[in-house]
């Protein structure tokens, strides 16, 4: 018998159909998935599997020859459709762990505005948007929610989707319903007194523990109050060598004017017979910092306990309080200054004598900085190349985690790595200077020590050896060479540093990541830190010194 034609092809037909009905799921799955790659949402790859593709839409003429079948009701509109949350690669409900350890508390606070709307403001201003969470999601992937300040912002380079998505859920949850006010960018813009949020449970939660600091956003410098009559005697005392024990060596020997009030060297010279073992940091700001000294052993907020130090360390200046004031009296226009300042029956004494240079040193501020230029409403303040280098520096290179508020600094210590200076031990007078520091400083088995400890001589703590105060970026033009044994002469060794990760050193703190800047970039990163450099103090050196006279006795 001859095989039937027809029924073989409709036999191919019906093998056909069945082929296509297997595939369309997975055609469709696939589909999703590529899609989700691109939009950064998880694929439901069940979804095809499910529920049937539905039939192609036929397009119609136009709207007004469009006619329904009568036995099939028409369609209900689709609701607008809105992004869900996508899954956070964090702990659960870990929103507001993300925000504090992103760049967002740069410019944004839970209740206070600041450069930025503050986080329950954002959310009153979408409550009522059935697509608030989309909307903020694409603002924060774009890097950043519009021109809410002068300062531009780039994508965050580490916070994934899903990251994102949980911090816009917790952003939103901060709604108070109060009435919606539109955010417009101060100018110039005035910053609050700093409240820091604490976020629940941060210190609990692992792999959010380096991140556990608050980001303070970059500010102008603050004001500070000083008393002129004060300082101006401390500025003849800080220029006057009688406050050290051979009358050698002054406050402005290694904290000279002409050099950003450093000395220009790697390490410190010190008191004649002995070498420093760090570098001389500028004294520019110095009464802002948070604390003093490479090591943090100091309170930031105690000037008069820092000169204390230096003026009486055998090391710095060598001098004894009870001589020192001695020697003052002997020289009547101090006499007559002080008298001015204390009261006629005050006579120079060590602690206020420590306070008095204290308050000439917060004379020495900061002026005309081009980035405070433009936190104050000035556009122009920095050229394009240096814009392009803030974005890096809170973004791309993330420099703000450790470099932030007002002294580009957190005040915190921390392990970089940087390499040990071999100097400090080929040269005897700096291996001693540094074994004795170690010796008054109370460190373990001291005399086998052979690098600088760090923080670790404050807490006896191993996991703080090789911790170091962040540096405040102001002024860097005038203070080379940097870091705390100034291992590096120019600040573009300084970004190589940073960009190859940072060196090697057990404690080496987890934010350090190699940055992969092009070179393009780290050019437009040099620019922005050359911005944070004005114009140096203006401080006229005494001269000449007032000369002793010696006190009759009876008629004092």
């Amino acid at each position: 018998m001859e095989p039937d034609s027809s029924s073989e092809a409709n036999s191919w037909i019906a093998r056909l159909i069945l082929y296509v009905i297997a595939t369309v799921p997975i055609i469709v799955g696939v589909a999703m998935a590529i899609a989700a790659l691109f939009s950064g949402t998880e694929p439901d790859t069940q979804a095809a599997v499910r529920s049937p593709a539905p039939p192609p839409a036929v397009a119609s003429p136009s709207p007004a020859t469009a006619v329904a079948p009568a036995s099939t009701p028409a369609p209900a509109p689709a609701p607008a459709a809105t992004a869900a949350p996508v899954a956070s690669t964090g702990p659960p409900g870990a929103g507001d762990q993300l925000i504090a350890g992103s760049d967002c508390v740069a410019c944004h606070r839970l209740d206070v505005k600041l450069v930025g709307p503050s986080y329950q403001a954002i959310a009153n201003r979408y409550q009522e948007d059935p697509e608030a969470h989309s909307k903020l999601v694409q603002k924060v992937q774009s890097g950043g929610a519009g021109n809410w300040g002068p300062i531009p912002m780039a994508p965050h380079p580490t916070l994934s989707p899903g990251d994102i998505s949980a911090m816009v859920t917790w952003i939103l949850d901060q709604k108070t319903g109060d009435a919606v006010v539109e955010y417009v960018a101060p100018a110039p813009v005035v910053l609050p007194e700093m409240k820091p949020i604490v976020f629940a449970n941060l210190e609990s939660i692992p792999v959010y523990e380096a991140r556990r600091h608050v980001i303070e956003p970059l500010a102008p410098l603050p004001s500070q109050e000083v008393n002129a009559a004060t300082a101006e005697l401390g500025r003849f005392l800080f220029f006057d060598p009688r406050l050290s024990g051979d009358t050698t060596v002054s406050c402005a020997t290694c904290h000279d004017p002409a050099m950003g009030f450093g000395d220009g060297e790697a390490l410190g010279q010190g008191y004649p017979g002995a070498l420093y073992f760090r570098n001389t940091p500028t004294l520019i700001n110095a009464t802002l910092q948070k604390r003093f000294m490479w090591d943090g052993r100091l309170d930031g907020s105690d000037i008069t306990t820092l000169c204390r130090d230096m003026i009486t360390e055998s090391h710095t200046m060598n001098m004894d309080s009870r001589l020192m004031q001695e020697r003052l009296k002997q020289v009547p226009e101090y006499l007559e200054k002080w008298k001015a300042i204390f009261g006629e029956e005050s006579d120079p004494y060590g602690p206020k004598l420590y306070g008095v240079v204290g308050e000439f040193v917060k004379t020495l501020r900061s002026r005309n900085v081009p980035l405070d230029r433009l936190l104050k409403g000035d556009g122009g303040a920095l050229n394009e190349k240096a814009k392009r280098g803030l974005q890096l520096f809170s973004g791309k290179a993330n420099c703000i985690q450790c470099h932030n508020g007002a002294m580009l600094s957190d005040g915190d210590v921390h392990a970089t790595g940087v390499p040990e200076n071999p100097d400090v031990w080929s040269e005897p007078l700096r291996g001693i200077t540094i074994l004795r520091h170690y010796a008054t400083q109370g460190v373990p088995n001291y005399m086998n020590r052979r690098s600088d400890l760090g923080h670790y001589i404050v807490t006896k703590d191993d996991r703080d050896i090789g911790k170091f105060k962040t540096a405040p970026l102001r002024d860097l033009k005038f203070t080379a060479p940097y870091m705390h044994n100034g291992a590096f002469k120019t600040l573009a060794e300084v970004v190589e540093f940073y960009d190859r990760g940072g060196g090697e050193t057990p404690n080496k703190d987890p934010l350090l990541k190699p940055l992969k800047l092009s070179g393009k970039e780290k050019a437009d990163l040099l620019a922005f830190l050359e911005s944070l450099s004005g114009d140096p103090p203006a401080v006229k050196r005494p001269d000449p010194l007032p000369e002793y006279k010696l006190r009759v006795f009876g008629k004092n």
